[in-house]
């Protein structure tokens, strides 16, 4: 059963700290003592542009954590090493024993980046 506890967000806490630009602004949390949630609020880069593209209206993404290696405006920003990085670091002592044929999911912990928010947009800053 998918489970993070304060200590082990401190432990990735400290390791996004070294990996993620010192321009970002971010937040980490833990939503329902499962899920290790990343904000990023903002960034020197339009990372919402870089997520869904040119003509998206909203300045708010969730980064699909299994194929942005695959996102044409990641590449393209350059920035599919830095969410591997940061996607590393979230993913700190977590595993899969999971066996979609069987419809049994064993998880450490799930992992969401939100790029702003509905009630809080991102902001690009001009550093």
């Amino acid at each position: 059963m998918a489970y993070i506890t304060q200590d082990q967000k401190k432990v990735i806490a400290t390791k996004l700290k070294g990996i993620a630009p010192k321009t970002w602004k971010y937040s980490l949390g833990i939503h329902h003592h499962s899920t290790i949630v990343l904000k990023i609020r903002s960034a020197d880069v339009n990372l919402v542009k870089a997520i869904r593209g040119e003509g998206y209206k909203y300045q708010h993404a969730e980064l699909n954590q299994y194929h942005y290696k695959n996102n044409e405006n990641l590449l393209a920003a350059g920035l599919v090493e830095t969410f591997e990085k940061i996607l590393g670091a979230l993913n700190t002592d977590n595993y899969d024993n999971s066996d979609s044929m069987a419809d049994y999911f064993d998880v450490g912990h799930y992992v969401t980046v939100k790029v702003g928010d509905w009630d809080k947009p991102f902001q690009v800053t001009g550093a």
